[in-house]
């Protein structure tokens, strides 16, 4: 497997751990949310092995379940690991149309970094550089957790494909200062 897949599927994998630990901020979490994780978790697992088909499948069960009870967390977590799915699977129309839809869903919630930064990522495969940079800072700027050091990794990524070392040097700078401060040195 690819480095860009294992990546990837390290960050799917964190999502769906974020969703478990942000399901309900009681701590509990219903049945169908349980559902919907462990359809993610299943999905993961065969993207793993390389069953992308049958993820998908999945993950579109999970999306139908979360869209029938009206689950706006569960929907976005879902869509955002189709949209990661299809981009990885070499079909950016079909990953624009579920990140479009997880867009529109996590404006003001704890996930539109994420699906802000799929969307960077997105634009950044597509080559518009301008455009995955508008994302990127989209991300950047909604970041509400500990993932900030990520977010200005892919800003000093992109920087440095447009061939702005100075720049790309003070986001690296920035993703290291606060992966450091969060334990997180090796990404």
């Amino acid at each position: 497997m690819t480095k860009p897949v294992c990546t990837a599927l390290m960050v799917l994998a964190a999502t769906i751990m974020l969703a478990g630990c942000l399901a309900n901020n009681s701590g509990q979490i219903s049945v169908q949310q349980k559902k919907i994780n462990d359809l993610n978790e299943r999905a993961l697992t065969l993207t793993e092995s390389g069953y992308d088909r049958d993820a998908q499948k999945l993950l579109q069960d999970a999306l139908q379940l979360a869209s029938s009870r009206d689950d706006q967390e569960g929907q976005i977590i879902t869509l955002l690991n189709l949209s990661r799915l299809a981009r990885h699977s070499n079909t950016p129309q079909v990953a624009a149309q579920y990140v479009e839809r997880a867009l529109s869903l996590a404006k003001g919630t704890v996930y539109y970094a994420d699906v802000a930064q799929e969307k960077a990522l997105q634009e950044l495969a597509a080559n518009r550089l301008d455009q995955a940079t508008r994302w990127a800072d989209a991300a950047r700027t909604a970041e509400q957790g500990n993932l900030i050091g990520r977010r200005h990794n892919l800003l000093a990524r992109i920087a440095l494909i447009k061939g702005d070392k100075t720049e790309a040097a003070r986001q690296a700078e920035r993703a290291l200062s606060a992966n450091d401060g969060d334990g997180r040195e090796l990404e």
